[in-house]
């Protein structure tokens, strides 16, 4: 069977989704360690593991939507800086719905 390069995911797509991934997990903890401090920070990670989950995705998600995956975005400053913007700004308002609606 062959396989069309088109039909498959280019492999920097999939290592800067990787890396946001990453580091925005590890953001997320940082900023719950230095509120609450390590352990406590550990614990509350590990007691509302859900909406931290959730939180990571819908900042993945909606890195992809403002388009930070695409090679021609990222060749102009203003243009990465717009949709890092973008992003983090949509990240930000669907998090805050998807909490406030379950709490």
């Amino acid at each position: 069977m062959f396989v069309s390069r088109y039909n498959r995911l280019p492999r920097r797509k999939i290592i800067l989704c990787l890396g946001d991934a990453l580091f925005t997990a590890l953001a997320m903890y940082a900023a719950v360690a230095l509120r609450l401090g390590v352990e406590p920070g550990l614990a509350y990670i590990h007691t509302h593991w859900t909406s931290v989950v959730t939180t990571w995705v819908i900042f993945i998600v909606s890195f992809y939507i403002a388009g930070l995956y695409e090679s021609n975005r990222l060749q102009r400053v203003g243009g990465t800086l717009a949709a890092a913007v973008l992003a983090v700004s949509l990240g930000m308002v669907a998090s805050l719905a998807v909490f406030y609606a379950t709490f």
